[in-house]
């Protein structure tokens, strides 16, 4: 029987950043590749960058595992070594700018596998014409807003997964996948503290797909799911700086209000000298 498929954004699979932190963002929640873990590192600046009144970020990097480098690896945590010669990659690119205390932002991800049968000659170049090539992807759409002179930060995404089968070896069905949903992220990070405390909230989200024709349940031999489901998830996490700089400071656009593209006040010694 076709069931629903599980596409739950690990963080083996999230940005660099994100996969060195070993995913322990949720209570820093800065940058672009921020976005994938709490919606509202779309409108928190980096504590010690650009202090004009507007700034911008961004996020690209990939991972390409060649046929056989996981054959003795249970890469989906399902208990059991699934990829035999199989060869997988995976891509996050993310964009995102800030107006004062605003940010918007866009956010994609995608893992592909190519099937590559039992010998590596058959699996050809990723995307190329020998195997069928999976692909899953995440669209994120971002807005925020940093409130009380940025103490308090906000964030909504809105996430939009479709999946995607490439083959010149068998008959692909035309296909969309319908659904979409949104997730919550909170940041507290008072000017002058060393701390920070972030919560994100996303909802279950079930995209039903809709393929051309009944009879076309299966491409190269693997049932086509009737519906992608992406879990619903909780995160509370913390974060605290060690040292004499603090780890939050006033966003310069607020000093900088009255005179657009002036420079802000050197928040660091400010702080310091409170200290």
């Amino acid at each position: 029987d076709r069931e629903p498929a599980d596409i739950f954004p690990g963080v083996v699979t999230a940005p660099a950043s994100i996969l060195a932190t070993g995913g322990a963002v949720t209570g820093v929640a800065e940058g672009a590749a921020g976005m994938t873990f709490n919606p509202a590192s779309v409108a928190n600046r980096f504590a010690y960058g650009s202090n004009a009144w507007w700034d911008w970020d961004w996020n690209l990097d990939w991972t390409i595992l060649a046929p056989g480098d996981l054959s003795n690896t249970d890469f989906f945590n399902s208990g059991r070594t699934e990829l035999g010669l199989d060869q997988l990659s995976n891509v996050n690119a993310a964009l995102d700018f800030q107006r004062e205390g605003l940010g918007c932002g866009l956010a994609l991800s995608t893992i592909a596998r190519q099937e590559c049968g039992e010998d590596v000659d058959d699996c050809g170049e990723l995307g190329g014409t020998a195997g069928t090539q999976t692909s899953v992807n995440n669209v994120r759409l971002g807005a925020g807003y940093a409130f009380f002179r940025g103490d308090l930060v906000a964030g909504v995404n809105v996430l939009l997964p479709s999946i995607e089968f490439i083959s010149d070896e068998v008959d692909v069905p035309e296909g969309n996948v319908r659904g979409a949903g949104a997730e919550v992220g909170l940041l507290w990070r008072p000017a002058g503290e060393d701390y920070r405390i972030g919560l994100t909230w996303k909802p279950r989200i079930r995209s039903e797909v809709e393929i051309d024709s009944a009879d076309a349940a299966a491409v190269g031999g693997r049932l086509i799911p009737p519906a992608l489901i992406s879990p619903w998830a909780l995160g509370i996490g913390a974060a605290y700086a060690f040292g004499t700089r603090p780890m939050n400071i006033e966003p310069g656009y607020v000093n900088a209000r009255a005179t657009r593209g002036a420079d802000a006040k050197d928040e660091y010694e400010i702080y310091r000298d409170r200290k």
